[in-house]
């Protein structure tokens, strides 16, 4: 695999803020409001990018809309800080900017924001849509053990899914992603997922 390596980022706390909205079953809850107040975990600044410092259950609780948000050019909607995360979508969609209309070899712009996590082991992403994202729809691949799973994942510039080794990845739709739809490491799985129109070599 050629895929370019990222920095890992340590976990700077393992305590909630006062801030923190928990679900009613002790969830952490995501959502446009609480990504522009902050504190969602005890690191997390207002605004862009949304930091998960702590291992646990994150849910969305509705979707993380970027087409009319001012961002720096790398940003990451979600960065994750922390090894066993869970990240349930409920359904819900981070949605970018960019577009892929005629196919992926036309997505535009070709800048944008980054992938739902940057680095993270044991990481499980399910139940949502990540789409039209500037660079790839998850960026993982310093993390192993990453499950993606019952997600759909399109129109994003460069690859679907960039994975670290010994993932999983089932049950899953990736459309007119610009490269690859799923770029993993070694001992890593795909079942029973969907491939359609995707830029480059459908997986590897």
């Amino acid at each position: 695999m050629n895929a370019q390596r990222v920095p890992i980022y340590l976990a700077l706390s393992m305590f909630l803020t006062s801030s923190t909205v928990l679900c009613g079953d002790g969830v952490i809850e995501i959502n446009m409001a609480r990504v522009k107040a902050g504190g969602v975990t005890a690191s997390d600044a207002p605004g862009f990018s949304v930091t998960l410092d702590q291992p646990g259950s994150y849910r969305f609780t509705g979707n993380l809309d970027l087409r009319n948000e001012t961002l720096p050019q790398n940003v990451r909607p979600i960065r994750v800080d922390a090894g066993d995360v869970t990240i349930d979508f409920n359904g819900f969609e981070i949605i970018g900017n960019v577009t892929c209309p005629s196919g992926p070899q036309n997505c535009s712009p070709r800048l944008g924001v980054w992938g739902p996590a940057q680095t993270a082991n044991n990481l499980t992403l399910r139940n949502g849509t990540i789409r039209g994202l500037g660079r790839r729809g998850v960026q993982i691949n310093t993390g192993d053990g990453t499950v993606v799973e019952n997600m759909r994942i399109f129109e994003n510039w460069d690859n679907g899914v960039n994975l670290g080794g010994h993932c999983l990845i089932r049950n899953s739709h990736f459309a007119l992603n610009g490269n690859r739809a799923i770029n993993a490491f070694s001992g890593s799985m795909a079942l029973a997922n969907t491939l359609e129109a995707n830029g480059a070599t459908a997986a590897a």
